[in-house]
């Protein structure tokens, strides 16, 4: 849509969300399905894992308001990617991996629950955050979990490539989280016009294809949280059950980007993907 001098009325923003549904439909809704599939799975898995006294009370604090958080948090991607909003998702979704790897590593290391749990604001240390330069062994976290999925032959290559596209996608978050200019100039805005009123979904093709990788990257999130939680299942067959729903999910991931990405091939080299 054009950007406008006034804002637009909610109707007006409603239907412009809604044709940008439909035109994305073919693609977004597999992955709209499959993310849906996986809040079921993570709802089952969650009634499923044991909480006992020998837990420490830090973990489940910690545990349960990031469970929260990052849940929500991709629901909210969701809408934003199926409704046109591409800076918006990719921007929350740079968050939302940043809160995922501090369940990992709680889960990996509890005692770093206790050091969350106890932090404070410091106001002389303005935008210091509990194990502040965590963003650079997240990566080695995913790798090391990624390594304790049981996946084998075709599995374990869509893991793999899964994996690698998440790397370029958390880059590709930051740049818009930190208004990167590469990313800017490729929103339908026009960039040297006044002060304007975003009119709301961005139509362009730059726009549809982020608008799909954001999709991608909450599925992931969601298939990391099901690998994650599925390790804390005490019985056999609940254990091999979520590891089976895991190397589906990577494979099932992967075939749908295959198809999608190709689409959109001719947008390479136009600095439309600088964070990919």
């Amino acid at each position: 849509m054009a950007m406008t001098s006034e804002p637009p009325d909610t109707t007006t923003l409603r239907n412009a969300e809604s044709r940008f549904q439909a035109m994305t439909a073919p693609h977004a809704e597999p992955l709209r399905t499959l993310l849906a599939d996986g809040f079921l799975t993570l709802k089952r898995l969650h009634q499923l894992i044991p909480v006992t006294p020998d837990v420490a009370t830090d973990v489940r604090i910690m545990s349960g308001a990031l469970y929260a958080r990052v849940t929500n948090d991709l629901r909210c991607a969701e809408l934003l990617g199926a409704t046109g909003y591409a800076a918006q998702a990719l921007t929350l979704l740079a968050t939302t991996i940043e809160a995922t790897t501090l369940i990992v590593e709680q889960m990996e290391e509890p005692e770093k629950a206790t050091e969350w749990v106890n932090h404070t604001h410091d106001p002389d240390r303005p935008g210091h955050r509990p194990w502040q330069g965590r963003v650079k062994r997240m990566l080695a976290f995913y790798e090391k979990l990624h390594a304790g999925v049981s996946l084998d032959g075709g599995h374990q290559k869509a893991a793999e490539e899964s994996l690698d596209l998440v790397t370029q996608m958390y880059s590709l978050c930051c740049d818009y989280k930190h208004i990167d200019p590469s990313t800017q100039r490729n929103l339908n805005v026009v960039n040297d016009a006044p002060l304007t009123f975003g009119a709301g979904p961005d139509f362009s093709e730059y726009g549809q294809v982020q608008c799909l990788r954001a999709l991608y990257v909450a599925n992931w999130l969601a298939t990391l949280l099901i690998a994650v939680y599925g390790r804390k299942l005490t019985t056999s067959d609940a254990e091999q059950y979520f590891s089976r729903k895991v190397r589906e999910r990577f494979t099932t991931l992967e075939q749908h980007m295959n198809t999608i990405l190709p689409a959109y091939e001719h947008l390479q080299g136009d600095g439309a993907e600088s964070g990919a």
